[in-house]
């Protein structure tokens, strides 16, 4: 499980991070400032996972969300306007 301090923002099996890691495709950060002071990949901002979409299970609702991070202690407000604003619920 990959974390971002609380919040989860992926689950990978062990195998693929280790294989990745091993791979040759891998390059390690450079440890070398860049001819720009540092400042090349300044305006880049934080890199996105991916969208997780998740289907409201709210009484009525069904309206898929698109999740960047889900917060289980704090889940977020259903996009769905047109039934009254609930929190998400997650189904089984």
């Amino acid at each position: 499980m990959l974390l971002d301090r609380e919040e989860v923002t992926a689950v990978l099996p062990v195998e693929v991070v280790g294989a990745y890691f091993a791979s040759e495709s891998y390059t390690p950060p450079s440890s070398v400032m860049t001819p720009h002071d540092g400042g090349a990949d300044s305006g880049l901002g934080r890199p996105r996972t991916g969208l997780a979409h998740v289907v409201c299970a709210h009484p009525g609702c069904g309206r898929v969300n698109e999740l960047p991070s889900f917060n289980r202690r704090r889940p977020p407000e259903c996009v769905n306007r047109d039934v009254s604003v609930h929190t998400l619920r997650i189904g089984v």
